[in-house]
């Protein structure tokens, strides 16, 4: 089984992705006095402080302004420091002009950028890279999204909106699970935004996530109403007193999460209460223990003289792995893309799962390459939007769009697929 199909970097990247798109085309499409504001979600106790946002105005026949908060308004916790106000200059923002409580000029309190709305496309880009790159937003699920003004409609951004939401759309802070069974359809359901589909289990009913050069698993534990993670962190260790040093360092050093020297092999292991079970906390937990497992593992091999663990699996996932895979399409990603060659109507998913012979292996292939597809061309976009290439911007744009619609269109022959063999 690829650990492709479990890739939490891939189908977070697609997120950001679609979410970005759809950014701009909201942004392009302001008039008037219309406000947006894009918050990350985040519970702190000082009213007067604020999580990281970014926000966006109309004013003028033809103008948008866009901000990025600064440490006026930000809550100390997310108070930015002179690498980071580096970065979003480096990005295309102007910094601050003024403080909070002076008098007002052209500029503002924030870092601002100001544009035409046929600038949207860039300004999306920067608003996106100050989100995810800066603030180290994980997902746009852990945005909110509102517009400001008389009447104004809620934002369709794919994010949840505190102004506007069906209780369709609503997640509950927490469920009390029935039994074990009940929790891993609940574990289930709060990976799903992760993902982008529902997640997949490997022969053990574990669900293995990708995260940059560390695998991880999650599992729901039989015999304790809890949600495990764990991950081979380093094998093959040689320097064992080295390694029972370092492992003790990190225990002192990292919280929430626990490493383990056994044998040859460190290993790290969280572990969520599930009694109530929380959606968002299993996500926050994930995320954090991916950043870190994806974070210290090369170091932490070198020091032990041992080997990352996830060391193979990453070199199949090189770029050069990718351009190649990519450089020869299968015949039956080539016959789909021939059928939607006219951009006018999607591939019906029963002929698409025809195409691919019913195989839901070959169809996780295709998916993992149009993704990486969709991704590549829409870093080219974001190279071109933020250096002004507009015209280089668009075709990346396009060809971004062309993927992003062949993979929902593999992912509708996949749930084929599913349902024919569960008949």
């Amino acid at each position: 089984m690829e650990f492709a199909e479990f890739d939490l970097d891939r189908s977070t990247a697609r997120a950001w992705s679609q979410f970005q798109a759809r950014l701009a085309d909201h942004v392009v499409a302001m008039t008037g006095d219309d406000v947006l504001i894009i918050e990350a979600d985040s519970s702190h106790d000082d009213d007067a402080a604020a999580a990281p946002y970014v926000q966006f105005a109309a004013w003028g026949d033809d103008k948008i302004r866009g901000e990025v908060s600064s440490n006026e308004y930000l809550a100390e916790r997310f108070t930015l420091d002179a690498a980071a106000t580096s970065r979003l200059q480096s990005l295309g923002w102007s910094a601050p002009s003024h403080g909070r409580d002076d008098e007002p000029d052209n500029g503002s309190a924030n870092f601002y950028f100001d544009s035409t709305r046929d600038a949207a496309d860039k300004l999306a880009v920067m608003a996106v890279q100050a989100l995810r790159g800066v603030f180290g937003v994980a997902h746009p699920a852990f945005l909110s999204a509102r517009n400001l003004g008389e009447g104004a409609a809620a934002p369709e951004l794919g994010i949840p909106s505190p102004v506007v939401e069906s209780a369709e759309q609503h997640e509950p802070l927490a469920v009390v699970p029935d039994d074990v069974d009940h929790l891993r359809t609940l574990v289930d359901e709060a990976l799903e935004p992760m993902f982008g589909h529902g997640p997949n289990h490997d022969a053990d009913g574990d669900i293995p996530v990708v995260a940059g050069s560390a695998l991880l698993f999650v599992r729901v534990l039989e015999d304790a109403p809890a949600v495990e993670m764990f991950s081979t962190v380093v094998r093959d260790v040689t320097d064992l007193d080295e390694a029972a040093a370092a492992v003790a360092e990190l225990n002192n050093g990292i919280r929430l999460i626990k490493f383990l020297l056994v044998d040859h092999v460190i290993i790290a292991v969280a572990h969520v209460p599930a009694m109530p079970f929380a959606p968002q906390q299993l996500r926050s937990v994930l995320d954090y223990m991916s950043r870190v497992a994806d974070g210290i593992d090369d170091g932490l091999a070198t020091r032990v003289g041992g080997r990352p663990a996830f060391e193979d699996q990453r070199a199949d996932r090189s770029g050069s792995a990718v351009a190649d895979e990519a450089a020869e399409l299968p015949a039956e990603l080539q016959t789909l893309l021939h059928l939607d060659a006219d951009g006018e109507s999607p591939v019906d998913p029963d002929l698409a799962a025809s195409v691919c012979n019913y195989d839901r292996d070959l169809v996780l292939k295709l998916l993992k390459i149009s993704s990486d597809e969709e991704i590549n061309w829409r870093k080219s976009h974001d190279e071109a939007a933020i250096t002004g290439e507009r015209d280089e911007a668009a075709v990346c744009e396009g060809e971004a769009a062309a993927w992003a619609k062949t993979v929902e269109t593999l992912r509708g022959a996949l749930r084929v697929i599913v349902e024919r063999n569960r008949r």
